[in-house]
């Protein structure tokens, strides 16, 4: 039987992630620079950024400065944690690995309970 999630565990979990935040972008930025991720997942990490920056937007800032900034904030997080997912296993591990004991606990605690089925 599968298991019933909350809509808002992600959520919760992104705000729990915010002390970890310099770490996930470090362990992207790896990831971006590893030959051996997919240029087409790389792509969609570049992608997100376009859309960040780009002037237009699903919730324009123009109008509503801070909920103009939540599609784009929910678009690059998105992406990224997808880009995490999606990427080779055993280079993720690997480049995990090289952080520190607190963060790897918490990536597999992150891991976990964000994309288990």
């Amino acid at each position: 039987m599968k298991r019933v999630r909350h809509p808002g565990i992600r959520l919760i979990f992104f705000l729990y992630n915010i002390p970890h935040m310099h770490h996930f972008l470090r362990l992207v930025w790896r990831l971006l620079r590893d030959t051996r991720v997919s240029k087409l997942l790389k792509g969609l990490v570049l992608l997100a950024v376009l859309y960040v920056i780009s002037p237009y937007d699903f919730i324009p800032e123009a109008l509503l400065l801070w909920f103009g900034l939540i599609d784009d904030v929910a678009i690059l997080s998105a992406a990224l944690g997808l880009f995490i997912r999606w990427s080779p296993p055993e280079v993720v591990a690997e480049h995990v690995a090289t952080f520190d004991r607190r963060f790897q606990q918490h990536f597999q605690r992150w891991h976990t309970v964000t994309w288990r089925d």
